[in-house]
């Protein structure tokens, strides 16, 4: 076997020497080209005779050993599917009892934990800032309330102008800062971690409505463009397409 694959790889590589060395030029050079080519397809039928047998073989090897291995591992596929996502489940919408239902609704707590974490130190924030603006309207009044009475001792003295001074003097009262405050709340659940695996955030998508998928998201059917020019040939008419005209040569 290993003789005769050695010399058909010869003819073949005497079939491109004289290929490469022929140049067709006139009716004479024409027929030499159209003879190597017929000589060339004599020379595939061999190879076909010769190799045939043994890919067919090959191919029924392989075909049955993917068979085997299909039958091994589908089980422990399913095995494995049912265990991520929950029988029928998806990554995007697993079912509960899997592993990533579990791991959605920890990082479900961990969210909710952040947030209302957020929320209960915005409260506070926002209560301490209440007191303080309670406080400086306290001692604003606390300060009015002493200007006036300032105002009518010096009037009940006889000190009008002094009480017109006092009565018109603005009210200076230091602005009051809210204290810095800190929150301390229930820490988050942990993150659903394991050894030997690990999880991780997917994205996947549908189609809602085709007709609003931008121009650049779309790929041409060039079997249906393919179809159509080659059946209408030069009349073919389809708008951004332009039809190219080529010569064949078969044997």
């Amino acid at each position: 076997m290993q003789a005769e694959l050695s010399d058909t790889e010869e003819q073949g590589l005497a079939l491109v020497a004289r290929a490469e060395d022929l140049q067709v030029i006139d009716q004479t050079t024409l027929e030499a080209a159209n003879a190597l080519l017929q000589a060339i397809k004599g020379y595939l039928g061999e190879v076909d005779k010769i190799m045939d047998p043994i890919v067919s073989a090959a191919y029924q090897a392989h075909k049955t050993a993917v068979g085997q291995k299909k039958l091994l591992t589908t089980k422990a596929e399913e095995a494995e599917q049912i265990l991520k996502y929950g029988e029928g489940g998806t990554r995007s919408a697993p079912k509960a009892g899997s592993m990533a239902y579990y791991a959605n609704e920890q990082q479900r707590k961990i969210d909710e934990a952040h947030a209302a974490a957020a929320a209960a130190q915005r409260a506070a924030e926002a209560e301490a800032r209440r007191l303080a603006a309670e406080e400086e309207t306290r001692l604003r009044v606390e300060a009015e309330t002493k200007r006036a009475a300032a105002a009518e001792a010096a009037r009940a003295a006889g000190n009008t102008i002094q009480a017109k001074v006092i009565a018109e003097t603005p009210v200076v009262v230091a602005p009051v800062t809210p204290p810095a405050v800190v929150v301390f709340t229930p820490p988050p659940p942990p993150a659903p971690k394991v050894q030997g695996s690990a999880f991780t955030t997917t994205y996947d998508f549908e189609i809602e409505d085709e007709g609003k998928i931008p121009r650049e998201y779309l790929i041409p059917d060039l079997k249906k463009i393919g179809g159509v020019v080659k059946a209408l040939k030069d009349h073919a008419n389809i708008p951004g397409i332009k039809v190219i005209k080529g010569t064949g040569v078969r044997k």
